[in-house]
């Protein structure tokens, strides 16, 4: 059997100490933020990043149970991978803005209502009309379990 190195061993202390640092609900407003490591970033089965790692995170803030308004981030590399050749199209960062409202329902059940938006940071297309990012804003409401 392997032997964890020291910075395995030390990253999985820190993780259980920040994920165990405050368990009781935030009575009033909080922010609060996340970060990780993927090997592979998928979204809806199509790799974002090439296949290779990616560094997440993000930033909510907002009440237990009612707003919020938050940020998420990734590295991703696919843009620039599917390019054609001489457009000189890069990117490397995708930003989602999100913002809602959560409502409970009943002692079981809640819903959660709001608008989500996504966008990379690639630059203008040479000799083109417009910019190449892509972007995307949906609303959504859904009910979920609480």
């Amino acid at each position: 059997m392997p032997v964890p190195s020291r910075l395995t061993v030390l990253a999985s202390i820190l993780l259980y100490t920040c994920a165990h640092a405050d368990d009781a609900p935030p009575s009033g407003p909080a922010l609060t933020g996340n970060i990780g490591g993927v090997s592979d970033y998928l979204f809806r089965g199509i790799s974002q990043t090439d296949q290779e790692p990616a560094l997440q995170g993000g930033v909510e803030y907002g009440s237990a149970d009612s707003w919020y308004v938050g940020a998420w981030g990734s590295n991703v590399s696919w843009l620039s991978d599917n390019s054609a050749l001489g457009t000189n199209v890069s990117n490397s960062l995708e930003i989602d803005l999100y913002a809602g409202w959560r409502v409970p329902l009943n002692a079981d059940w809640k819903l959660d209502v709001g608008l989500y938006t996504y966008s990379t940071r690639a630059p203008i297309r040479p000799g083109s009309r417009g910019p190449t990012r892509p972007r995307r804003t949906s609303a959504s409401a859904t009910r979920s379990p609480r």
